[in-house]
């Protein structure tokens, strides 16, 4: 499985993830499965990775610079979540 790959420990910005860390009010995708990573990159119709895949070469620069502004705040996000993690003494 390619989620396996990008992400061994199941640890992403998914909507399951985002919930269980109170930052998402569902649990939910937009298609209407449970939205984990597993489901994002390998199962879901809407984002699967052969179809974002195929939708990337298709990219133009503005949808470029909109994705890398997404996962800089992704990465952003992430490090607030740690450094408040530590704090609580709690993991993410």
């Amino acid at each position: 499985m390619v989620s396996e790959e990008l992400f061994p420990d199941s640890q992403g910005p998914c909507r399951a993830n985002l919930h269980n860390w109170g930052l998402a009010r569902s649990p939910s995708c937009d298609c209407g499965l449970r939205q984990t990573m597993n489901h994002i990159v390998d199962t879901c119709p809407l984002t699967k990775f052969e179809v974002v895949l195929n939708l990337l070469h298709e990219a133009d620069d503005d949808t470029v610079t909109w994705l890398e502004l997404k996962i800089s705040l992704w990465q952003v996000e992430r490090c607030c979540q740690r450094l408040l993690s530590t704090k609580l003494g709690r993991a993410c």
